[in-house]
């Protein structure tokens, strides 16, 4: 199954922003953990409230 450029392309956008805020989000877990430690478990319980 052949997609459109127009869509291969959107797709590689998309894909690229998805990996990038993953990306992001580890390097900082990473960054905190490392400054502090931190228990990652004690950190969801945050981010859910």
């Amino acid at each position: 199954m052949l997609m459109s450029a127009f869509e291969a392309i959107s797709l590689m956008i998309a894909f690229g922003i998805f990996t990038v805020s993953i990306l992001t989000f580890v390097v900082t877990l990473l960054a905190l953990l490392k400054k502090k430690k931190i228990d990652p478990l004690e950190l969801l319980r945050k981010v859910k409230g």
